[in-house]
């Protein structure tokens, strides 16, 4: 179960419309060498400025290309408040 955790928490390079990701952006940390300005420019446009982890940056990428999942949970909302307006 550990072992699982922690693979799963590993930082993985995504592709984005800009091609795939350099592999300095990836799991960066504050111990990290420092990014010369042009790579700092490239992570930032690949998503390093946003203000959550790494996998959930990645994950709101892949869930937010897919509308089909988006459109599913609105309309459990909507049929879920539906049902609770009535009673």
């Amino acid at each position: 179960m550990i072992g699982s955790t922690a693979i799963a928490l590993v930082a993985t390079p995504v592709t984005t419309h800009l091609g795939p990701e350099p592999s300095y952006c990836v799991g960066r940390t504050v111990l990290s060498k420092p990014l010369s300005p042009s790579q700092w420019a490239t992570c930032w446009n690949y998503g390093m400025h946003q203000p959550a982890p790494g996998w959930l940056t990645r994950a709101g990428y892949e869930f937010g290309h897919s509308g089909l999942p988006l459109l599913a949970v609105l309309a459990v909302i909507v049929v879920v408040g539906i049902l609770f307006v009535r009673r």
